[in-house]
């Protein structure tokens, strides 16, 4: 089944939304929760680049969920022309009709 996660910024929601492709449910945990990672790190770069006009840098990403409903907690550097400011992004599992 496809897997797809809407990217929210504390103060700011619905920034996009990044399809994961299939994920299989025959793996274990962590074998799931790396793909997810895998999957979401450039999509999410991609995404608040575009978002925000500014380079990105990932400081870190974690699947905090991949049972159940998926949900990935990253903090981001944004590179801002005057000062780089570090965002807190969240990514849950939603669904595309």
């Amino acid at each position: 089944m496809k897997k797809f996660v809407s990217i929210e910024i504390v103060g700011q929601s619905n920034i996009g939304v990044i399809d994961l492709g299939e994920i299989e449910t025959n793996m274990t945990e962590t074998m799931t929760a790396n793909r997810i990672r895998e999957r979401a790190e450039p999509k999410m770069v991609q995404a608040l680049r575009e978002h925000f006009d500014y380079e990105i840098k990932v400081r870190s990403i974690n699947v905090i969920s991949s049972v159940g409903a998926i949900e990935i907690k990253a903090l981001v550097i944004v590179g801002a022309e005057e000062e780089d400011c570090v965002e807190e992004v969240t990514m849950s599992e939603t669904w595309v009709y």
